[in-house]
This record gives structure tokens, C-alpha cells and sequence, in this order.
């Protein structure tokens, strides 16, 4: 199959060879009553809030109590350009594939990476050595549920439940994805056996033992499975496949546990039989598929689509994903996308945002979570702007706010209010997108701002919030700023 032409408008990149094993598929200011004062050397921010003589320590966030309204508090914001921070050494020379969270830490999978190989645990400062070193191939996908840990190594399946780990499952080729739904383990990838019986590139293990997705008497899928997410309580699955039992999906679908498939739309169809489903989140009542995509049900794409429960559409000004997308999960209350293109990318529902400064050329971001309100991400990465990483780092959620500077053309009233305020805009513009966030950097509130023949004028409630200081901020379609200020609800 050849790749996509380069499209110059868009910056379309030519898509990456695949990697044998790789589950991704490669391609001061201060007054009387608050000083914020960073304390600096170390990567994560530590903050001194001092409230009325009285002093609070909070690593990762800043809380400042409601009883400032009456104060003349200034805001401003602490290292909010550079909340990227590296995981120490990182994973050497290798390649990152698989993320997991467990038992308060990080593990990280992939190829030939030191200093353990293939998996390391990150406890936030240092990196150990797993429980039990399953093998010397690579570990292409992991997942976690409770009190269970799951890996596949080269073509086994391993769980670790307290102290022990155990091999459950061995197939007969590569494994590209592990997801735990409706209390079983669901496993896709390249393969057609387990334990030398037949499951065709998909099963689910129930803890004791392996079935079969079967739908119209046939087993499984056509073609490999690369993805699975939950979707309006069903399971989400994604790949490089035609059909699921006897029901054509086009390369996703969804799966009830009940033994039936629904197709949605026309799935990803392609007259060559080209595309490939590599991610899937769930995220504001839509389905997103990410991967190696142009069409989405005959609509233009590229390399990210949504499915809103009727039908496929494309996320955004395509320029913001110009290539494949290889993972998607949500943080800070945003999707977020990370590929082959230039930044790790955040949607809000109407407009795309980089989070921090671009990644190094070819660089790939190949898994992401969201583990303890930390973003992590894991692939091929040496910078992300000026920051030197080695295959992995994290990003936490701004702390703060820029020392409030309104813009002249936006007037919000009444303020101090009970909760509710007019947002008013002069002038026309193109569509724009206000959020409010709280003290502790967590959106509360975000809306579009309807337009009118004179401006833009709209209403935002903050009724079910609780008296305090917040921020809002409006946003233009392509990400820049058009005004902010503070908001102070006094009930």
C-alpha cells in the first residue's frame, strides 16, 4: 500500500514503516496576604502559599482559600510554559510502546531499553526493575485493573497479582493491545491461536480462562485488532480488519459481550484496504479513532476521526493532526492526541492546543496515559522544545494564571456575582471558545462564545461551583488568546 502524498497545506508526513513487535504500529508579585513563591532545581514544582501568617506546602498544585475574596490577591502563573519535565534517564536507546499505571507507579514497556530491557517501574523519581522479568522480548502493551497487573512479552501473556506472576496465555504471533472490560481481559493483536486453540486476532480471558468473540457462528475478526476503549458502555475495538463475526465494520466496531457487533457508519472504508485503526478514547459523549486514516465514511480525515453516534466526522482544522495519530486519552479534562507529527496535541471540543513546545523531528509519541493527574508519554523522543528527554516523559497541568491582563474589547458583569456572569465581546470574529478554571488549575466551565452581527455575547454559569476566586479565558479557533481575567463568585 503507498502512503499518502505530502500535501503541503496540511504538512502530511509520509507514513513510517512497521516494527516488527512494536504494538503501535509504527509509523513576587506579593502583598499582605498571599506570596506563590517557586522553589526552583528540582523537576517538580514545589510551592510556598502563605495565607494570613500561616504557611501550607502542596507539591503540584497551589490552593488559596475562598476567604481572599474580600483580598487584593494577585494571581500569577508558575512555570507555565514548561510543564514538560523529564523521567530521569528515560529508557535509553529503546523504543517505548506501552504504558501502565499500578500501585502508584509507572511501568514502562518496549524494545531493548536500559537499564532493564524491555520493562521498567518509575516510582516518580527513580526506576526499578519489575517484580519478575517475564522475558528478553519486547513488551509491546500493558494494562492494569485493580489488583491485577497485565503484560504481553513477544507472544505471551503474563498477570501479576500480589507477589506472583504467571503466565495465562501464549499465541501463535505478535500482541498489540490488552484492555480490561465487563470483568475480563480483552487481548488483539496478529494472532490466530492461543495455547494452540483457534481465536482469530482477538479473545477475552475471564481469569481462568480464554473465549472466543463469536458473532454468526464465526470467531473473531479478519485481520488484526489494535485498539479497544469503552464507548456508551460497549467495547470500542479498532485494527486493520474487515469484519467482526459475520458483520461488516471496516476497520472498528463495537462489541456488546453478548455475542453481536454494531457497525458504525461505514466504518473506515477504503476501496484499497488500506486503513488502520491504532487508537481509540472515549471523550465528551463522542468515540475517536485514531491511526492511519484519510476517510472516515467518505469524510476527509487525516490520521483522527469522531463519531458522534451517528455519524463520522473530522476533529478540528485538520492541520493540527497532520499525520498518524498512534495514541489518544484523556487529561486535565481534554483529549489528547500524540503521532507522527509535530506536538502532542490537546482538544477541548472546538479548538486544538500543543501542549508545550514541539517534539524533535521524526520523533514519534507511540503510548500515553493519564496516571495520577499526570500525563506520560512514551515512543521515539529526544526533545520536546528544549527539553532533552529519552523516550519518555511527563506533563503535569498548568498551576497558575498569568498576572491578569484583560483585553479592552471583553467586559464581564456582574463581578463579584453569585455565580452567574455576562460575558460581552465587541467586534466580529470567528468562533471562539470561553473556559473558566478553578484555583487548582481544573476547567469548570467551557462553552462556545456565540457570535453576533456586533460581537459576541453569552451567559456563563458558575451556580454549582463554590464561592472563590477563578479564571476564564477566551480562545480563538486556532488556539491564540484573546482575553482572560479573573472571576469571583460570592455567595
Amino acid at each position: 500500500m503507498e502512503s499518502p502524498e505530502y500535501n503541503e497545506d496540511l504538512k502530511y508526513k509520509a507514513r513510517p514503516e512497521r516494527r516488527e513487535g512494536n504494538a503501535q504500529i509504527s509509523e513576587q508579585k506579593r502583598d499582605n496576604k498571599l506570596k506563590i513563591t517557586p522553589v526552583t532545581g528540582r523537576n517538580e514544582v514545589i510551592l510556598c502559599t502563605e495565607i494570613k501568617n500561616s504557611t501550607m506546602r502542596k507539591k503540584n498544585y497551589v490552593k488559596i482559600l475562598s476567604s481572599l475574596i474580600g483580598g487584593a490577591a494577585m494571581l500569577f502563573t508558575v512555570n507555565a510554559n514548561a510543564q514538560w519535565a523529564a523521567m530521569g534517564a528515560g529508557a535509553g536507546s529503546g523504543s517505548v510502546s506501552s504504558l501502565a499505571g499500578f500501585n502508584g507507579d509507572v511501568y514502562i514497556g518496549g524494545g531493548y531499553f536500559t537499564p532493564y530491557q524491555n520493562l521498567s517501574v518509575w516510582n516518580g523519581s527513580t526506576y526499578s526493575a519489575p517484580l519478575a522479568s517475564p522475558g528478553s522480548n519486547a513488551v509491546p502493551a500493558l494494562t492494569s485493573y485493580d489488583s491485577v497487573l497485565y503484560l504481553a512479552e513477544g507472544y505471551n501473556v503474563y498477570q501479576q497479582v500480589g507477589s506472583s506472576v504467571s503466565k495465562i496465555g501464549t499465541m501463535n504471533s505478535s500482541i498489540s493491545a490488552l484492555y480490561f472490560w465487563n470483568h475480563k481481559l480483552y487481548v488483539g493483536g496478529n494472532f490466530t491461536t492461543i495455547n494452540s486453540k483457534t481465536y482469530n486476532y482477538i479473545a477475552s480471558y475471564d481469569g481462568s480462562k480464554w473465549d472466543s468473540l463469536v458473532s454468526g457462528g464465526a470467531n473473531g475478526m479478519t485481520s488484526d485488532v489494535y485498539a479497544f476503549c469503552t464507548y456508551n458502555g460497549q467495547l470500542a475495538v479498532g485494527g486493520y480488519f474487515w469484519t467482526g463475526g459475520t458483520t461488516l465494520l471496516d476497520c472498528v466496531g463495537l462489541w456488546d459481550g453478548a455475542g453481536n457487533w454494531t457497525k458504525l457508519g461505514n466504518g473506515m472504508f477504503d476501496p484499497s484496504g488500506g486503513y488502520e485503526v491504532l487508537a481509540l478514547a472515549s471523550w465528551n459523549g463522542n468515540l475517536y479513532a485514531g491511526g492511519y486514516l484519510d476517510s472516515a465514511s467518505g469524510v476527509k480525515v487525516t490520521g483522527l476521526a469522531q463519531w458522534n453516534g451517528t455519524a463520522w466526522d473530522s476533529v478540528g482544522p485538520r492541520k493540527y493532526i497532520s499525520s498518524t495519530v498512534y495514541a489518544l486519552t484523556t487529561f486535565n479534562g481534554q483529549l489528547v492526541a500524540g503521532g507522527y507529527f509535530d506536538s502532542v496535541m490537546s482538544w477541548n471540543g472546538s479548538i486544538w492546543t500543543a501542549l508545550g513546545g514541539p517534539l524533535a523531528k521524526n520523533s514519534e509519541v507511540e503510548a500515553m496515559i493519564t496516571y495520577n493527574n499526570i500525563l506520560y508519554i512514551g515512543g521515539q523522543l529526544s526533545t520536546i522544545g528544549s527539553l532533552s528527554v529519552s523516550n519518555v516523559a511527563q506533563y503535569t497541568a498548568p498551576l497558575g494564571i498569568n498576572e491578569i491582563s484583560n483585553n479592552n474589547s471583553l467586559t464581564v458583569y456582574p463581578n463579584p456575582s453569585d455565580g452567574k456572569f455576562t460575558i460581552e465581546e465587541q467586534g466580529v470574529r470567528n468562533k471562539e471558545q470561553v473556559e473558566v478554571y478553578n484555583m487548582l488549575g481544573e476547567r469548570v466551565y467551557a462553552a462556545p462564545l456565540p457570535q453576533t452581527p456586533k460581537g459576541a455575547l453569552n451567559t456563563i454559569d458558575l451556580s454549582n461551583q463554590p464561592s472563590g476566586i477563578y479564571l476564564y479565558r477566551v480562545m480563538a479557533e486556532d488556539g491564540s488568546l484573546i482575553g482572560n481575567g479573573k472571576l469571583v463568585i460570592n455567595k
